[in-house]
């Protein structure tokens, strides 16, 4: 069905293994910066920490493509335009974005729920900063099949 992802190359670096939507699930990235005293500690107010988290693009199975693309040619019926609006495609944003075609590129944006991120602490030792994230999402399944009203009609007509 085309739910698994490669298992990435240990030798490449995260940012090269992860680039494409189609190479992980969820992604998510934390960036903590921060100030160090004289003694190595951690100085307090000095923290930043930011949390970025995708969800990642669901292949359409090539027996579906294949499928459409074939009673196409052998019964002149056109293949179904799949395109929708999907909010949270992707990136959690709260905005709709346009999905070309899926049958084109074989391709569906997942749709990521809402993350939370706890604050970030600076553990007891004075040397570490913990930031506790959790985010979520769909494969892209789920949001192309909830669009009855266009696809659904595309599919019958």
């Amino acid at each position: 069905m085309g739910f698994a992802n490669a298992k990435p190359d240990p030798s490449v670096s995260p940012d090269q293994a992860y680039a494409s939507l189609s190479s992980f699930k969820i992604k998510t990235r934390i960036s903590v910066s921060y100030l160090l005293d004289s003694k190595g500690n951690i100085q307090p107010g000095s923290v930043a920490a930011s949390v970025d988290t995708v969800t990642g693009d669901t292949e359409i199975p090539t027996w579906m493509t294949s499928f459409m693309y074939a009673v196409q040619q052998d019964y002149g019926i056109q293949v179904p335009d799949l395109s929708y609006n999907e909010v949270n495609a992707n990136t959690y944003t709260q905005d709709a974005t346009h999905v070309a075609n899926p049958l084109a590129n074989g391709l569906a944006p997942g749709q990521s729920y809402l993350p939370h991120t706890d604050p970030w602490e600076i553990d007891s030792t004075g040397k570490c900063v913990v930031v506790h994230s959790t985010s979520g999402g769909t494969i892209g399944y789920r949001p192309l099949d909830d669009q009855v009203a266009s696809t659904d009609a595309n599919v019958d007509a």
